[in-house]
């Protein structure tokens, strides 16, 4: 799946850093993975990460440290990247994932990357092959045939098989929910307005302020103003997304901080927050093993949010 799972939620790349030339890519990371599997982060990046290293009790807690994702853009596109590794995982857990020998995976990563074609064909081991397409379908077919899913992995099964289907039926509607055909199609515009051609350096600056997190600098957001790409959650879809779930986690602590407080938040680390206060800074623990509940967004201010959640704590 982590070889295959670019094709609908790759964030696009101008260029090749390592391997052949290409002109653009689908992953941002492909380039730099050397192994199928081991537990380096760094010097030897590998596709499947086997560090286990929990911020919980390891006794209750293991963590997946997957490294081989693009930084999205596109929020369906999130949702559709860890849903696909849910899927996958659950299927795992089940004893029906599918079985693909593959040949050369990171052969096969920076193949799918650089095809221009679409086909994304993949070797497999002895002379056989398959395609991009037909991994997607055996995960979802074995997904239907044997798990009992809940709705996010129906949404993500759904939308993922529309998707298949629009890159070569209907590639606008794709480009609106897929973040490497959504800055493909800027930087093909730029290159006829300009007159100029993939080897222009500045498409990488294009290519960079895509993921501009400033909303007054980013082109992904005038894009989503424009009505070119599939637009941002609000903040009621925020909350409704919260609806029916008894323990958030940490995570939904350090992102009302960056929402709500973020001009007041000086860090954000996996143990604390710290924010300033006034004249002073306030840090705060964040227990991997408390329940943080959707109450905490409707705290009005900053000293409010940090007594809630030391009172969690």
């Amino acid at each position: 799946m982590f070889v295959v799972r670019q094709v609908l939620v790759g964030a696009g790349k101008v260029g090749a850093e390592s391997g052949g030339a290409a002109i653009y890519q689908l992953s941002q990371r492909a380039d730099f993975f050397a192994e199928p599997a081991n537990a380096e982060t760094l010097y030897r990046r590998p596709i499947f990460n086997t560090r286990d290293e929990p911020h919980g009790d390891p006794s209750r807690w293991i963590r997946l440290h997957v490294i081989c994702g693009d930084a999205n853009m596109i929020p369906a596109a999130t949702a559709r990247k860890v849903g696909l590794v849910k899927l996958a995982l659950h299927l795992s857990e089940a004893g029906t994932a599918p079985v693909w020998r593959m040949k050369d995976p990171v052969r096969a990563f920076q193949a799918i990357s650089r095809d221009d074609g679409c086909t994304y064909r993949v070797e497999l081991e002895g002379r056989n092959w398959t395609t991009a397409a037909e991994i997607f379908e055996s995960y979802f077919a074995a997904a239907e045939a044997t798990l009992d899913m809940d709705d996010e992995m129906r949404w993500v099964v759904e939308t993922s098989r529309r998707l298949l289907r629009d890159q070569t039926e209907d590639f606008d509607r794709f480009r609106r929910e897929v973040d490497w055909a959504a800055k493909r199609h800027v930087l093909e515009q730029v290159l006829t307005e300009e007159g100029t051609d993939w080897r222009d350096p500045s498409l990488r600056s294009y290519d960079l302020e895509y993921h501009n997190v400033d909303p007054e600098e980013s082109l992904h957001a005038a894009l989503v103003q424009m009505g070119e790409v599939a637009p941002n959650p609000d903040e009621a879809d925020l909350r409704a997304s919260l609806e029916g779930v008894d323990e958030p986690t940490r995570a939904f602590a350090r992102g009302l901080a960056v929402r709500r407080f973020g001009s007041q938040l000086e860090t954000a680390a996996w143990r604390t927050l710290t924010l300033r206060v006034g004249d002073r800074r306030e840090e705060v623990e964040l227990p991997p093993d408390a329940t943080y509940p959707p109450e905490l967004a409707d705290t009005p201010d900053v000293e409010s949010f940090i007594q809630a959640l030391r009172g969690i704590a």
